[in-house]
């Protein structure tokens, strides 16, 4: 009768223990990073009974978690690929925005540029024409740079990202080592506080969002962990250190970024991430803002040389040939930064070409141009002869050149 009593206020106890489980369940539901426990029940050891075996009853073995691998590690694989979108579209979307701004694009202000020289043709002597083309010109300009700025501040802003990405990792690595030391404690992962494990997972799930992870586990459940590759070159956290992650920047392409493991020691050279929020920054700044930032600068550099042609060719109100009318310093990183308007007095636009003389046939112009001149007292039937539609020479009626 003893034994009854026994094994029943055994089984009392037992199932206090189950449904002190299910209550830590009910209070974690909305505990971050907390994985489902389950009382595991196993039978107690048999007593000897004459010929036979008599059970004992039941005993508690373990609280172990609800906890799949497999699933862990797929969840870790697409939650770090989602991740890498963030920062891409988000980014994107920015400089996507800049360019297509009205009060910042550029189609407003080569509108505006290309009406002012086209209203100056009409009328070359007007001093209010070729302020208000100056005007334009050094509108266009500041358009220019603030576009540049603005993508400048895009490239400023995901390298910032980065090393806070990078900062957040290596914070990230130190916390787990901390963990793994704890977990070598004990023998058999079974054996571990299940909210040590909860803690472990919750920090490689964190760890995964920002760069993609190559992860082994011992029997302990410590883990050792490779930033991308499985190769040993790629290798983060073990399970009695971590080596901290660097970025380092390339200063005239953007795209380029450069991640060292062990920069105080080995200094190992890595891939960049394939996925996480570094891997979306790194790829925003490879595949869109380094292509925009080139094509704007290329962009700059053509209108201003192409203009400059053309200004070139043609005269000033004092009859002077044209110098430049957009300047780039050729020291700055981005051409599209440093353009500026050369001239500051509109007298010196040039907004005239010099005159050319061609045969009737080819003539096309209704135009015509007169020259006059003063013939000296002694000699008399001078002639003009052209060398070359800009240049000529004038001879006396001896044929002498005066």
């Amino acid at each position: 009768m003893s034994d009854l009593l026994q094994l029943g206020a055994n089984g009392i106890r037992l199932y206090q223990s189950a449904l002190k489980t299910v209550s830590n369940n009910i209070a974690n539901a909305s505990t971050p990073g907390y994985s489902r426990q389950t009382t595991v029940i196993s039978e107690a050891t048999p007593v000897p009974l004459d010929r036979f075996y008599v059970g004992t009853g039941a005993l508690v073995d373990r609280i172990a978690r609800a906890y799949d691998g497999a699933l862990e590690a797929s969840l870790r694989d697409s939650s770090s690929d989602l991740s890498a979108q963030g920062p891409m579209i988000a980014y994107t979307n920015r400089v996507l925005d800049i360019f297509g701004s009205q009060a910042v694009g550029l189609t407003d202000a080569l509108d505006k540029f290309f009406t002012a020289a086209e209203n100056l043709s009409v009328d070359p002597a007007s001093s209010t024409l070729r302020t208000l083309f100056l005007n334009e010109a050094e509108g266009l300009a500041s358009r220019f740079n603030e576009l540049s700025g603005q993508v400048e501040r895009a490239a400023d802003d995901s390298q910032a990202m980065i090393e806070q990405d990078v900062a957040d990792l290596n914070g990230l690595g130190e916390q787990l080592v901390r963990v793994n030391q704890q977990l070598g404690r004990k023998l058999s992962e079974d054996a571990q506080p299940a909210a040590l494990l909860d803690q472990r997972d919750s920090i490689l799930r964190d760890m995964a969002a920002i760069a993609k992870l190559n992860i082994e586990t011992n029997d302990a459940g410590q883990v050792t962990v490779k930033l991308g590759g499985s190769s040993d070159n790629n290798l983060f956290v073990t399970a009695a250190r971590s080596y901290d992650l660097s970025a380092t920047f390339a200063t005239n392409n953007a795209g380029n970024v450069t991640f060292t493991l062990d920069a105080t020691g080995a200094n190992r050279v890595i891939a960049g991430p394939s996925s996480g929020t570094l891997a979306g920054a790194v790829t925003f700044r490879a595949q869109v803002l380094q292509p925009s930032t080139s094509a704007l600068d290329t962009l700059a550099q053509t209108f201003a040389d192409e203009v400059n042609t053309i200004h070139q060719q043609g005269l000033d109100a004092n009859g002077n040939r044209g110098g430049e009318l957009f300047s780039i310093d050729p020291a700055a990183t981005h051409v599209a930064g440093s353009i500026s308007v050369a001239l500051t007095n509109p007298a010196t636009v040039a907004t005239a070409e010099s005159i050319r003389v061609a045969n009737a046939s080819t003539n096309l112009s209704n135009a015509y141009g007169r020259i006059s001149y003063t013939a000296q007292p002694s000699v008399a039937n001078y002639q003009i002869r052209f060398d070359t539609d800009t240049t000529y020479s004038i001879f006396d009626s001896a044929g002498n050149q005066v």
